[in-house]
């Protein structure tokens, strides 16, 4: 478990991430949960959140057994290095850190753009206070150096924050997007942010994507990726308040 203190200065509530979840048994893992919801109470906790292998049955009946709900499906998709794309329109994209005009482009993007992800499909939460939360997020990619906006022109048409692992050369796409102005965009920006990659000495990239978010999973299917794991992404709001 970790406190998210990054969800919390959005949501306004306090927060708590299930980082990993796994357990032999059910007998096990409702023991593991039983320990898991007294440090939720020792840390006061309203809203703890997390996913897990949605093919393991008994962890799915012990997130349900301790007030837990389903609210999302997510999928990592994945696939190995390559420089072979689909054709795109002929297009010169621009990507650069974002400037500060950038910047406020980019959390245009984030709050009219942005529907999908586990607070954005909880329906519990406030929908400005989710929108908030990935503006923040953009922020926080662009201080850890991880964000670079994408410019045809003068105009800022989407984003790319990824990271990749120094041993592992595996590339995790953490958060892409495209302005819903610029939608014919969206597999030249793509394509552009994984040859950086591939300069930088990526051998394989993946990426976690909400299954309602169509239009991105099907952008993957023609650029190769494939399935590699499901999740079911589960909530719990903890404070009485809140129940």
């Amino acid at each position: 478990m970790r406190l998210t203190p990054w969800d919390e200065r959005s949501l306004g509530l306090r927060t708590a991430e299930l980082v990993e979840f796994s357990a032999e048994s059910a007998a096990a893992a409702a023991a593991l949960m039983t320990q898991v919801q007294a440090w939720m109470v020792e840390h006061r906790i309203d809203y703890s959140f997390g996913r897990i292998d949605a093919r393991d049955p008994h962890l799915k009946q012990v997130y349900q057994d301790h007030g837990y709900q389903f609210i999302e499906t997510s999928l990592r998709m994945s696939r190995t290095r390559t420089a072979e794309w689909p054709r795109t329109p002929a297009v010169k994209l621009v990507s650069r850190p974002p400037t500060p005009e950038d910047m406020q482009a980019l959390a245009w993007i984030a709050v009219n753009d942005f529907h999908h992800g586990r607070f954005l499909e909880d329906p519990c939460l406030e929908s400005e206070a989710c929108r908030t939360r990935t503006v923040n997020w953009l922020r926080d990619l662009e201080s850890a150096g991880q964000l670079r906006a994408m410019l045809l022109g003068h105009s800022v048409v989407g984003f790319a924050a990824d990271t990749t692992d120094p041993e592992s050369k595996t590339a995790d796409l953490i958060l892409y997007g495209v302005s819903s102005d610029y939608p014919m965009l969206a597999m030249p920006l793509w394509i552009d942010a994984l040859n950086r990659l591939n300069e930088d000495g990526a051998r394989r990239y993946q990426a976690i994507v909400s299954a309602a978010n169509t239009g991105v999973m099907n952008l993957y299917s023609r650029l190769g990726f494939q399935v590699a794991s499901t999740y079911y992404g589960f909530r719990k709001l903890h404070a009485a308040t809140l129940s």
